[in-house]
């Protein structure tokens, strides 16, 4: 904490300049070490920052044969009346669904295999998303005539997936780099590996022991 931040900052950055180009823009892009930058910073000719150069209309990530399955056929009674008419999965973010908004960061990442366990008002899901096509993906259906529990659904697959696959909700949004836990899953050599958030709570009261 007492370095001076010259220790630590990268002296010569990749950078863009005020008018970049697509072609500009992938050259920089691909030049770190075999790795892909789809945001780059633009700089004024004196060094000042101007703006942000993302990469758009276009995954610039591998694309990934894993599956994965997201339970989306819960209920959502704790979000009623919000749930009354519509699944949670498909309540809106800004203006699109909670559920496109994880299949588009999904997508980003290279993942194009979805497959979606469905059970309550599971018309309003497949209306939406189809076979996936409109977003880029693939996506199948797992339809849940009464409900089987947490995974259950899973039980219902179709094939045996042979690579390791990802089990998700359908309400879950995080910043998470599903790619890094597969390369870890992999690295460990583990039968499963579950992601999960350290989340503490202040309670302030006294707290009593009684023998």
């Amino acid at each position: 904490m007492d370095a001076p931040v010259t220790e630590a900052m990268n002296p010569h950055p990749q950078v863009l300049g005020e008018s970049v180009t697509l072609a500009e823009f992938n050259a920089c892009a691909d030049g770190v070490q075999g790795s892909r930058r789809p945001v780059l910073p633009c700089v004024a000719a004196d060094g000042r920052l101007i703006g942000v150069a993302m990469l758009r209309g276009e995954s610039s990530a591998v694309r990934l044969d894993n599956r994965v399955v997201i339970m989306v056929g819960g209920k959502g009674l704790r979000l009623r009346p919000l749930t009354a008419e519509t699944p949670k999965p498909m309540l809106p973010i800004a203006d699109k669904p909670l559920l496109e908004v994880i299949v588009r960061q999904l997508a980003a990442q290279g993942f194009h295999r979805f497959i979606f366990a469905l059970h309550y008002k599971f018309e309003q899901i497949q209306a939406h998303f189809g076979d996936g096509s409109a977003f880029g993906v693939t996506i199948d259906y797992l339809l849940e005539q009464q409900p089987l529990g947490t995974a259950g659904a899973l039980g219902l697959l179709r094939e045996t997936l042979e690579q390791p696959f990802f089990v998700t909700n359908g309400d879950l949004l995080t910043k998470a780099d599903f790619r890094k836990i597969l390369d870890f899953h992999r690295e460990e050599e583990s039968d499963f590996t579950v992601g999960a958030v350290r989340y503490d709570i202040s309670v302030p009261y006294g707290l009593a022991a009684r023998g």
